[in-house]
């Protein structure tokens, strides 16, 4: 039933090593002769080994981004199936599209949780104690919308923005 629903109803299959071997209940080099013989592709994540693709009836493998640290590996598989559909549906070759994948959700295990994180630095004119500028520091994570409104307001009023970071962990 399983089988018949990823072959029917399936365009793109996405899993990592255990998911895939759990699937055709077999060590991975058997598996990968099980999803050419179904002929649908089939993107697996091999995390620290990199990930590869099956595609109009070759395998494409790319090696892992090494990481400054593995923090979290939530969201490392949505983010790397994110990079890989966006390189995807802008015809990116089987290759860019494992390498856009590798790199987004090598990015995000660097950090706690699954979303991206922006820090912004603002200096004011501050010319009390002592001081001729007062750094103030954001951290956006949700509401960004708002948050950057606010931002704008702030900044088209008392100063501007020096730094925009996206964390790395």
């Amino acid at each position: 039933m399983l089988f018949r629903s990823i072959k029917n109803f399936a365009d793109i299959l996405f899993c990592n090593e255990d998911e895939i071997k759990s699937l055709y209940e077999c060590d991975l080099e058997s598996a990968k002769h099980k999803v050419e013989e179904m002929g649908k592709e089939t993107v697996i994540t091999l995390g620290s080994n990199g990930s590869t693709v099956f595609r109009n009836n070759e395998w494409t493998n790319v090696e892992a981004y090494k990481p400054k640290a593995v923090i979290d590996t939530t969201g490392a598989g949505d983010l790397f199936a994110a990079g890989y559909l966006h390189g995807y549906l802008n015809n990116l070759s089987q290759q860019e599209c494992l390498e856009k994948g590798n790199e987004l959700s090598a990015k995000i295990i660097q950090q706690i949780g699954a979303r991206f994180y922006f820090f912004f630095l603002l200096k004011l004119p501050f010319p009390f104690f002592g001081l001729t500028t007062l750094d103030l520091y954001f951290l956006v994570n949700r509401s960004f919308a708002i948050k950057f409104f606010f931002l704008t307001n702030l900044i088209a009023m008392f100063g501007t923005i020096n730094k925009v970071i996206v964390s790395e962990g």
